[in-house]
C-alpha cells in the first residue's frame, strides 16, 4: 500500500510562508533547528485531492460558493466507514477551523466567569480560547499511570464539581494531543455520565481521529448514546488527516437540534463556511482519499518504530507510547538534567525544534512533543543527532 505513494521524498518548504519551517527563528532559540513541532506533515496531500483542485482551477470562475449537500453526504459516508457511526447531513455545520469553532461554542454556551474544564497537559489553544472568553479555567489533569499510560482522573473531576458548580463546559481532546491516548468506550461513557449529571456541555475536538495505531479504535463521543449525543458538539476536519491546514476547513457535528440552531446562528456571524478549494478538497479527500490515508498510516507506524528504537538507546529519555495522532510525547524527567541543560542539548547541540511540554500546561514540565509526520531519513537523522549529543552514558 505505502509503495503506491511516496512519503520519503524530501520537499523544501522554506520560503513558502510555512509556519513550521519559516518561523523557526521566532519560535526557537536556534533558527537552524530541524522543525519537528507544529502538527502538519512535510509531504504533499493525496494526489486525488490535487487532481480535484486542478480541475476546479481550470474552470476559472471562483464566485460565491456554498457547501453543497454532496459535501455533507461525503462526511456522513466517511463517519460510517471509519467509525461505524451513522450521522445525518442536517447535523453538520461547515466552519473555518476547529479552534474557531470551540471559541464560538464557548462564547455561545457559557457566560463570563463560568468554568471551562480541560484535561491537562493538553493542546495549548484550549487555554487561549478559555482566556479570550473570560471563562474560569478548571483543570482535571490526566495522570501517568505506572504502566506509562495516561488515564482520566474521575475522582478529581467529581471532587472539583462538588466544590464548585460554576462549570458549564468541558473540552475533550479525543484522541488526546499531546499524550496520544485513544479513549475507549468505557472511559468516554464515564466522562459523559459525569457531565450529564452536572449539566456540563461537552465539546469534543476529534481532529486527530483518523490517526489510530494497532488494535485501537476511535469512538466518537456522540456515538455512545442518545443522551451524550444531545449534550455534545463534535469538531472534526480533514486538515490533519490529509495535510490541508492551509485551506481552513472544518465542521461541527451536532445531533441536538436545539444546540445546533444556537451554534449555527452564532457561527454564521463569525466563522461559517470556507472557500471553493477547501470544499473541493474535503469532498475529494472523503470520497477518494482512503487508500492514501492507509498508506500514510503505514508510513507513520514505520516512523514510530524509528523513534522508539532510537529513544530506547538515550539514557533517561522515555517515549509515552502513542495510541493515536502523529505526535509523540517524550519524557526527559528521568535524565536528572536541569531544564536548561535539556533545552541546550535539544535546541543547540542536536538542533531539533521540539515543543516544550510546559506549552501544554505545567503538567507537561519535563516533556517535549515530537511531530513524526516527516520523511523518515530526516526524522532518523535528527534523533540520531540527539542521541549523539546526549551528555549521559547511563542514568
Amino acid at each position: 500500500m505505502a509503495s503506491d505513494y511516496d512519503f520519503s521524498r524530501k520537499i523544501d518548504r522554506e520560503g513558502t510562508s510555512s509556519v513550521k519551517w519559516d518561523l523557526r527563528g521566532e519560535i526557537f532559540p536556534n533558527p537552524d533547528v530541524t522543525p519537528l513541532w507544529v502538527a502538519d506533515a512535510d509531504w504533499p496531500t493525496a494526489p486525488e485531492i490535487k487532481t480535484a483542485l486542478e480541475e476546479r482551477l481550470k474552470h476559472g470562475v471562483f464566485g460565491y460558493t456554498y457547501p453543497s449537500r454532496e459535501i455533507k453526504n461525503s462526511i456522513c459516508r466517511w463517519y460510517k466507514n471509519r467509525y461505524d457511526w451513522s450521522i445525518e447531513p442536517a447535523w453538520i455545520e461547515l466552519i473555518q477551523g476547529v479552534v474557531p469553532g470551540i471559541n464560538v461554542a464557548l462564547n455561545e454556551f457559557s457566560a463570563e466567569g463560568e468554568g471551562a474544564i480541560i484535561q491537562s497537559p493538553v493542546y495549548y489553544p484550549f487555554y487561549e480560547v478559555i482566556e479570550q472568553n473570560k471563562n474560569d479555567l478548571i483543570k482535571n489533569p490526566l495522570y501517568l499511570s505506572e504502566s506509562g499510560r495516561y488515564v482520566m482522573d474521575y475522582r478529581d473531576l467529581e471532587t472539583k464539581l462538588s466544590a464548585d458548580d460554576s462549570a458549564s463546559i468541558l473540552i475533550l481532546c479525543s484522541p488526546h494531543n499531546p499524550v496520544g491516548r485513544v479513549w475507549d468506550e468505557r472511559e468516554l461513557q464515564r466522562l459523559g455520565e459525569i457531565c450529564l449529571e452536572n449539566d456540563i456541555l461537552m465539546i469534543s475536538d476529534e481532529i486527530h481521529a483518523d490517526f489510530i495505531y494497532g488494535e485501537k479504535a476511535h469512538h466518537p463521543l456522540a456515538s455512545l448514546n442518545k443522551d451524550i449525543a444531545h449534550n455534545s458538539i463534535t469538531f472534526h476536519a480533514p486538515t490533519k488527516t490529509f495535510n490541508l491546514a492551509g485551506l481552513r476547513i472544518a465542521f461541527a457535528v451536532i445531533p441536538s437540534e436545539k444546540i445546533r440552531e444556537r451554534f449555527t446562528t452564532a457561527s454564521r456571524r463569525k466563522i461559517s463556511g470556507s472557500n471553493i478549494f477547501a470544499y473541493e478538497a474535503l469532498k475529494a479527500a472523503y470520497d477518494r482519499g482512503e487508500d492514501w490515508l492507509e498508506a500514510q498510516l503505514e508510513y507513520l507506524e514505520n516512523n514510530l518504530n524509528t523513534v522508539r528504537n532510537i529513544v530506547e538507546s538515550i539514557p533517561g529519555v522515555n517515549m509515552v507510547e502513542p495510541e493515536g495522532t502523529y505526535l509523540v510525547w517524550l519524557d526527559f524527567r528521568s535524565s536528572g538534567l536541569s531544564r536548561e541543560e535539556i533545552r541546550d542539548v535539544i535546541y543547540h547541540k542536536a538542533e531539533i525544534g521540539l515543543e516544550p511540554g510546559e506549552w501544554f500546561g505545567p503538567e507537561g514540565e519535563g516533556f517535549y512533543r515530537l511531530n513524526i509526520a516527516t520523511a523518515e531519513p530526516r526524522l532518523e537523522k535528527a534523533l540520531c543527532k540527539l542521541k549523539d549529543s546526549w551528555p549521559l552514558d547511563e542514568v
